[in-house]
């Protein structure tokens, strides 16, 4: 699916929380274990915790949930995560639909 970067705006530091990324429409078909991974200058400070595979047909999304440890000092326009290697089948979807 390409891969997702949430880079970091403003020096600081994390708060333990999660992030979630919805691919709206689609079913992912791997997990972390399986080629998804999460990388970038902050990728140490967090984790996959959950992939959900999703179910469009009965309007579930597929979504990969990150958790992020509390602490880690962020600094602005260098620290990023990234997120890659989600699989799908997108074959059956039109262009420029959601």
């Amino acid at each position: 699916m390409g891969r997702v970067r949430l880079s970091v705006s403003a020096n600081g530091t994390t708060v333990g929380s999660t992030i979630t990324v919805t691919y709206q429409g689609i079913a992912i078909k791997n997990t972390a274990a399986t080629g998804i991974t999460l990388g970038g200058t902050l990728g140490a400070n967090a984790t996959i915790s959950q992939v959900i595979a999703g179910n469009p047909a009965q309007g579930t999304n597929g979504q990969v949930v990150i958790s992020i440890t509390g602490g880690a000092a962020l600094v602005a326009g260098t620290d990023e995560f990234t997120l890659d290697g989600v699989r799908t089948d997108v074959s059956g979807i039109s262009l420029g639909s959601d």
